[in-house]
């Protein structure tokens, strides 16, 4: 068992009802996680992950008693965001199909007062498997929303690879408060300096010079490639690129019209290799 207590600690019992000190370590603020993940999918070589609820985490090893950070490597933080706190995961084999699947949800508050309104504590986040990959020299937590996302799927629209220029009207006449986009663009020989997707109030940009997506780092992979998946749910908004690597949680007023505008900008040519539109079905009924 792991508790915040003066950083992490952890406690051991036989019974469930005894509980003995075995170690501790000064990392972490509330609401501790542990698991393991396989580095790169090398099942052969797996690693424990500490998190706390602020989305920090630790890679090393935890032998049952003590956990042991990797040499080198770095406390990171798993997600960006304002509206990310207090994540647990479904321990492996709790699923029905399948029983190595890590699967994580958090609470959508960061203590920023959300919205404006009232009697309402937040929503969880989408439901995001966990991988470990290496990153830049270190072994960095990857968030991917869930396959079973797709079983929720109403209609859909999808688009070719084709260039983009600043007038396109790919999106003209979709509109939704609830979807999913994925697409994934070649920043080879691009003209453009930025581009990305509007909806309504929220603009969601790639700085190509900088290598920005909504202010933060996010490097093109070994394809020269920036692939982005955005799901949205009235007030909520996530968005994850490159397998994972960079994940974006934020609560977000999104103005009151009766339907969503969405649209594809960019300031010069770029290429898209592909793009889908979702519509996504209410999981909540009266």
């Amino acid at each position: 068992m792991a508790l915040y207590e003066n950083g992490t600690t952890f406690y051991g019992s036989d019974d469930l009802i005894n509980w003995g000190f075995l170690s501790n370590i000064d990392f972490g603020f509330e609401c501790p996680d542990l698991f393991q993940l396989p580095l790169d999918g090398n099942k052969q070589n797996m690693k424990w992950v500490l998190c706390d609820a602020d989305g920090a985490y630790l890679v090393g090893q935890f032998n049952g008693t003590k956990f042991i950070p990797d040499e080198g490597q770095k406390n990171h933080i798993m997600t960006l965001g304002n509206d990310f706190y207090a994540a647990q995961t479904f321990p492996a084999g709790n699923l029905p199909d399948d029983d190595e699947r890590i699967i994580q949800i958090a609470w959508m508050d960061h203590w920023n007062g959300g919205l404006g309104e009232t009697i309402w504590e937040r929503n969880a986040t989408f439901p995001v498997s966990l991988g470990l990959e290496t990153y830049d020299g270190q072994m960095r937590l990857t968030r991917s929303p869930i396959k079973e996302i797709s079983k929720l799927y109403e209609s859909e629209k999808i688009w070719d690879s084709q260039i983009v220029k600043p007038d396109n009207k790919l999106f003209k006449g979709i509109k939704s408060k609830k979807f999913e986009i994925v697409a994934e663009f070649d920043l080879t020989n691009t003209s453009a300096s930025k581009f990305g997707f509007k909806i309504v109030n929220k603009t969601i940009a790639y700085h190509v010079k900088s290598q920005f997506l909504l202010n933060e780092s996010l490097k093109p992979d070994a394809s020269n490639r920036i692939k982005v998946r955005v799901l949205v749910d009235w007030g909520q908004l996530e968005v994850f690129a490159n397998n994972g690597i960079f994940s974006y949680s934020e609560q977000f007023a999104f103005s009151p019209d009766s339907r969503t505008s969405v649209s594809l900008f960019t300031d010069g040519d770029i290429q898209l290799i592909s793009m889908e539109f979702h519509e996504i079905s209410r999981t909540w009924k009266e």
